[in-house]
């Protein structure tokens, strides 16, 4: 069972890696990067990472706490990594994709107490 979770948990970085290739493909061609050069840094660097963990995670060896923080401190980095995307106007509320939330949502956070979209 413990294998399986492990398992579990490669493909879901797979997944999620294909997930953000597929996004930074769609952005670039849309123009919407400010930095383009960062963002395919960070694609590769997430797929190294992929390859390593995958490798580690296959015995048991790989599946201690030391390799699970540091694939946690990955994580977190990519996740506080500042956007690349320019930021964009282009009155359609909600989130783009890949990018930070926008629309409606951007402007909730500039005017607290004023309802979405007003």
């Amino acid at each position: 069972m413990d294998a399986q979770l492990w398992r579990g948990l490669s493909l879901l970085r797979i997944l999620a890696l294909a997930w953000s290739g597929a996004l930074a493909v769609w952005i670039h061609v849309a123009g919407d990067y400010a930095h383009p050069e960062r963002t395919w840094i960070v694609i590769a660097a997430m797929a190294g990472w992929t390859v390593v963990i995958t490798r580690a995670q296959r015995t048991p060896a790989g599946r201690t706490w030391p390799w699970l923080g540091a694939d946690l401190a990955v994580a977190v980095a990519g996740g506080v990594a500042p956007p690349t995307r320019r930021p964009t106007n282009r009155g359609a509320p909600g989130p783009h994709p890949g990018g930070r939330a926008g629309g409606a949502a951007q402007g909730a956070a500039a005017a607290p107490g004023r309802p979405p979209g007003r």
